[in-house]
């Protein structure tokens, strides 16, 4: 699996709802990048989902997740639990 893949599906994360399943080195990197990139909250799914929220914390929170946990715990571990989070919610 590409890295792209891995960058279009990070942006559809919310962390509150499935704190437990994304690794603990990836979910600074997504809240930082949904607070600093987007006018949403961490815990507001259906504002994270939308296409420009999705598209502006996909390029912050990559790098940083590809950094801190390395590209097999993003793509086996990170990628799974967020290819459903918006998914789940009838967006992307």
């Amino acid at each position: 699996m590409r890295p792209t893949t891995l960058f279009a599906a990070l942006a559809g994360l919310t962390l509150v709802q499935c704190q437990g399943d994304v690794p603990s080195c990836a979910r600074p990197c997504l809240d930082d990048a949904a607070e600093k990139e987007t006018s949403c909250s961490v815990d507001d799914a259906a504002c994270i989902c939308k296409g420009d929220s999705f598209s502006k914390i996909q390029g912050a929170a990559t790098g940083c997740i590809l950094k801190e946990c390395g590209q097999e715990v993003a793509l086996n571990k990170v990628l799974p639990v967020v290819q459903n989070i918006c998914k789940s919610r009838g967006s992307e």
